[in-house]
């Protein structure tokens, strides 16, 4: 085989890799959605960290408690920094079947 049909079938290669893994991210974002919306139970999350990840932005990691049993997750920030600080509470959706699948919602602050 001559190295330029070599090289065709390696880039082909990569890019149906890298296609199927963000097809593959999409749709499991697109179920976890789908679960969300068809499973969600309501709840309060309390803010545990802020985390700044270069290039992606602030992440901020929560916990609630469900049947005496704390889930934690990780999610962007989506309002101003100044707005929240460790401690606060927002409501917080979970998926019953699955309570690792979840979201806070940072327009839903509760106050204690």
């Amino acid at each position: 085989m001559s190295n330029k049909k070599r090289d065709k079938i390696l880039f082909i290669s990569f890019v149906i890799l890298i296609v199927s893994g963000i097809l593959v991210g999409y749709f499991s974002s697109l179920r976890d959605k789908y679960d969300l919306n068809r499973n969600g139970q309501e709840t309060i999350g309390i803010i545990v960290d802020m985390e700044h990840r270069a290039k992606r932005g602030i992440y901020i990691k929560y916990k609630f408690d469900i049947n005496k049993k704390s889930y934690f997750n990780n999610q962007k920030l989506t309002i101003n920094k100044s707005k929240i600080k460790i401690g606060d509470s927002f409501k917080v959706v979970y998926s019953t079947t699955n309570p690792n699948n979840s979201e806070i919602y940072f327009n839903e602050r509760i106050n204690n």
